[in-house]
């Protein structure tokens, strides 16, 4: 009798579809976003929020710039701009925050996410994107 592999973790599933296609992943991710910008919450805020996604522990992270400007928000890719707050996490640890599976609060108190720059906005921040309706917040 041959032994079936155990089936992959949750984690280890996310780890996989990042690695087959994570550019996709998160252009998609980071589009909903902006597309979902509240500007009223922005309210007169000019900043850029520069996301750094780890792949893993050997690749340079994917970096992603939301330009907050003029009641709008616009996605670069890359490292365009000089950063307002930089958020640095693992890609796992960003799809379990942005799926509701994970609580920004908790991945930043664990060491999993990190802000550096301005932690005023980076919190603020949050208010600026909110989940579509009948999502977990």
């Amino acid at each position: 009798m041959t032994e079936r592999p155990a089936p992959a973790t949750r984690d280890e599933q996310l780890a996989a579809a990042l690695e087959a296609d994570g550019d996709r992943i998160l252009r998609g991710i980071f589009g909903r976003m902006a597309e979902g910008f509240d500007p009223e919450a922005a309210g007169d805020t000019r900043a850029v929020l520069e996301w750094q996604i780890a792949s893993g522990p050997d690749e340079a992270p994917r970096r992603y710039q939301l330009v907050i400007a003029d009641g709008a928000c616009t996605i670069v890719r890359g490292a365009i701009h000089q950063a307002d707050v930089v958020f640095t996490i693992d890609g796992v640890g960003f799809l379990q925050m942005v799926s509701g599976e994970a609580d920004p609060g908790e991945l930043f108190m664990f060491g999993r996410l990190r802000a550096t720059g301005d932690l005023f906005l980076a919190a603020r921040s949050r208010t600026f994107f909110p989940p579509p309706q009948g999502e977990a917040q």
